[in-house]
């Protein structure tokens, strides 16, 4: 089944265009989540009560308008907010690992692309 992802955060890391965006994870808690640890019958009235939020991220990083980087994190778990408050306030510090992740990738695919391009047009 396909998400529709909503866009929360739209930002520049160097030369890179960086957008958040969330969408309501497809799996059951009861799935994801360790089950000598958690308390699914509580975490499951609280997301039909939508005190809490189970959603997937993704940070993707373009250039140009062009996908260059992607990191996508599933079963968050928004405990008393919404997965917009959640990201906002950085996933428990996954946020800014996965945008340094994507950032990455996306640099090493504009080297990669300039060695492309240079074989292609410069030889």
């Amino acid at each position: 089944m396909f998400n529709q992802f909503i866009v929360v955060k739209n930002f520049k890391v160097d030369q890179f265009d960086v957008e958040v965006s969330w969408a309501y994870e497809n799996e059951s808690v009861r799935d994801l989540h360790d089950e000598t640890e958690e308390d699914f019958v509580e975490m499951e009235r609280r997301l039909e009560a939508g005190i809490d939020t189970h959603y997937m991220v993704v940070a993707r990083v373009s250039y140009d308008d062009n996908l260059m980087g992607l990191s996508s994190l599933g079963s968050c778990y928004a405990l008393d907010c919404s997965a917009e408050e959640d990201i906002n306030n950085g996933i428990g510090g996954y946020l800014a690992d996965m945008v340094e992740e994507a950032v990455d990738e996306a640099r090493g695919e504009a080297v990669a692309m300039i060695d492309r391009l240079k074989a292609d047009f410069l030889s």
